[in-house]
């Protein structure tokens, strides 16, 4: 969604070529082809074992679709990408601005993660994490030197990471979300009632995504019997692709839906009596908490979940970290229909105010230096 939202901006302001990468995978229920080729003036698709060709094909690709314009910008998405960002800069007869989104601060994601893989007894994948960060950080050091901005979604990676590398310019760009369709408003809009079922809890995500499998884990072992021992009539729906094998034997606690990949998203707001976003690991900002505030969907998260939002308990959402903080947060939610309302309309105004298109487009005029914008 955030790669999406990019291209979106910068589609607005000239011609774009999307370089699809083999870097994760060609999944379809991620990589929505005919979306980008609407956005796009080409989609360049490049297979693992084309990636020698690269700056061959991206030129043919130019000098068919833009033979008359001059490349402005190479953006490049997650550090992963870089090298074969900067393979492109020789197409250019003047050095096009250079910009890299980390999204994520990833070093020290990772040490969150080797965290989490130590407790679940994957000792050996925490062991690799860990001898990786070093290597890590020293192919990010040198990658970043070569690039004129780069952003990230937490503005609190944006102030670590410049204490680290001064001599760079980190900039938070902020996750964005774009506005519903008139469609889904019916299901969204403030005139519905926040929830069919205030007792359906959803939980919304990659699956294979570690913190998402160890978050899902927690709250099925830890909180939902707590909330079930209280009121047998509280669920969870478990949503996303990548189901891990660790998860597969949740469809048979009681309470538990593993619904797997869904064509939208907007159904499942609509009848959730809340978003639950219990993790205990990650980086960035998560965008399915302003998924849940744009639809009108209450959160409880725990304090991590909510990482790089600049949100309030109590305000906007209700934060909870241990077992019996988070359980004692649902019930109550699920009791109050007075507080459903009011966090699920501050929260509302808050991510149209905060998160809009128009905040990454800001972000993005400045980098370019577009006229128009004050620096």
């Amino acid at each position: 969604m955030r790669a999406s939202a990019v291209l979106e901006v910068l589609a607005e302001q000239g011609p774009v070529i999307v370089v699809h990468l083999p870097v994760w995978g060609d999944r379809s229920e991620l990589f929505d082809r005919r979306w980008v080729q609407r956005h796009a003036t080409a989609v360049l698709r490049i297979t693992a074992d084309e990636l020698p060709q690269l700056t061959e094909r991206v030129a043919a690709t130019l000098s068919a679709c833009v033979p008359d314009q001059p490349l402005r910008l190479i953006h490049a998405f997650r550090l992963v990408v870089a090298p074969l960002a900067l393979r492109c800069l020789g197409l250019a007869a003047v050095r096009p601005r250079l910009l890299l989104d980390l999204d994520d601060d990833e070093c020290a994601r990772d040490l969150e993660y080797a965290a989490l893989e130590q407790a679940a007894g994957r000792r050996e994948r925490a062991e690799r994490l860990r001898a990786e960060r070093g290597r890590m950080e020293r192919f990010r050091g040198l990658l970043l030197q070569r690039f004129d901005q780069v952003f990230l979604a937490n503005a609190a990676d944006c102030r670590l990471l410049a204490k680290r590398y001064p001599d760079r310019c980190f900039v938070h760009l902020p996750n964005v979300m774009r506005p519903l369709p008139p469609r889904i408003m019916g299901m969204a809009g403030p005139s519905r009632p926040v929830a069919a079922d205030p007792r359906a809890l959803l939980f919304l995500g990659t699956l294979d995504y570690l913190p998402n499998e160890d978050g899902v884990a927690f709250f099925v072992d830890e909180v939902l019997p707590l909330l079930r021992a209280a009121d047998a009539a509280m669920t969870l729906r478990v949503v996303g692709v990548g189901l891990p094998p660790s998860l597969a034997g949740l469809a048979a606690v009681p309470g538990v839906t593993l619904v797997g990949p869904v064509p939208e998203t907007a159904p499942e707001f609509a009848q959730a009596g809340m978003l639950v976003v219990p993790l205990r690991a990650g980086s960035g900002s998560r965008i399915k908490i302003l998924e849940a505030f744009q639809h009108g969907t209450p959160v409880v998260s725990t304090a991590k979940g909510a990482e790089g939002l600049a949100v309030v308990d109590g305000e906007q959402l209700l934060l909870a970290d241990s077992p019996a903080a988070l359980a004692a947060a649902c019930l109550a939610l699920a009791a109050d229909p007075t507080l459903r309302q009011r966090l699920a309309t501050n929260a509302r105004g808050w991510v149209e105010r905060e998160h809009g298109l128009e905040a990454m487009a800001t972000v993005f005029a400045r980098a370019m230096d577009l006229p128009g914008v004050d620096a």
